[in-house]
Order: C-alpha cells, then structure tokens, then sequence
C-alpha cells in the first residue's frame, strides 16, 4: 500500500516545529474509507520516523462533512488517543461560517448547496478575481454536465462581461 501523506508544511524557521507554529502533516480525504484512521495513523507515525527531529507536529484532516464513514468506531486505544489530537476540518462547516478568507471559501465550494453557490462565489472574487479559473475548475468537477458558459450563469458572471479583459479573452479562447 501507498503511504504518502497529501502534504507536510514545515515552519519558515528550523525543522522542529514549535507549539506556535509545527510542522503539519495535511491529508484531504473526500470520499468515506474504512481503513482511513489506520492509515492516517500508520502515515503520521511513518513521518515521524523518516523524520526524528520532528518535535511538534499537527496532522489536518481536510473532509466534506464529519458524517464521512473513516473506519470502526471501535478503535485500539492508542490509535484513538493519536486521533483525538488530529484537526478535523470539516468543509461543511467552513461553509457556515458568515466571514473567512477566499481561498478558504474557495475550498468549500465542492460541498456547498447549490443555492448558496453564487454569494459564496462572489465572496471568493470580490476581493480575489485572480481565483476565477481555480472556481470555474471546481465548479467543473463538481457539475460536469455543465458548460462553462452554464457555469459562469450559475455564479452570476456573464461571459460578455470578461470579453473586455484580457484575462476573459484568455478564458474564452480556451473554453
């Protein structure tokens, strides 16, 4: 079996980690796994043996919705007791938060009600209309009967609109 982790983010000083900032092992897991907490474990444990100097170290856990199916409820002690420490992020949830960062907006858009598609998307390109291409790809993914210029409708960007930016030439051209 394959144990990489999805990443490892190491402080801007020294290789330790400390309690304010350690180093963080993030792993994004969007569909339910029986064996995850297993392999989660086996992963972050694996990490810290290729990795001894390791001395402070946070594991995220980046999901849809804490519904998610990721193995027993039932789980050896020890194993629970190290994901008892793990940050669950739950995407559902950062979707209800009223103020955030775009780009973390921008990771909620694979799991927000369709409804709520076009304020959050304004949300992301108010401040961020660099973020237009990474929303139009996850809106992509996620409705993938959709054609881009029925996507651009859904989050209320007309295509005419980018016709007078370079940008939105490049956009067109491409789509």
């Amino acid at each position: 079996a394959n144990h990489r982790l999805d990443g490892a983010f190491w402080p801007r000083l020294g290789d330790k980690g400390t309690p304010e900032q350690p180093v963080v092992l993030l792993e994004v897991q969007m569909q339910g796994k029986a064996g995850f907490k297993h392999r989660l474990g086996a992963q972050s444990f694996r990490f810290l043996q290729l990795y001894p100097q390791v001395q402070h170290l946070a594991v995220v856990v980046v999901v849809p919705h804490r519904r998610l199916n990721l193995g027993p409820a039932q789980l050896p002690q020890q194993l629970q007791a190290f994901l008892d420490g793990v940050i669950w992020l739950s995407l559902e949830e950062l979707g209800r938060q009223a103020e955030h960062d775009p780009i973390l907006t921008l990771l909620t858009l694979p799991v927000l009600p369709k409804p709520d598609i076009p304020g959050a998307t304004e949300q992301i390109l108010q401040p961020r209309p660099d973020l237009l291409e990474p929303v139009v790809s996850i809106l992509g993914e996620r409705f993938p009967y959709l054609t881009r210029k029925e996507i651009m409708a859904l989050i209320n960007l007309p295509t005419d609109h980018l016709r007078d930016t370079r940008f939105g030439q490049e956009l067109l051209e491409e789509g």
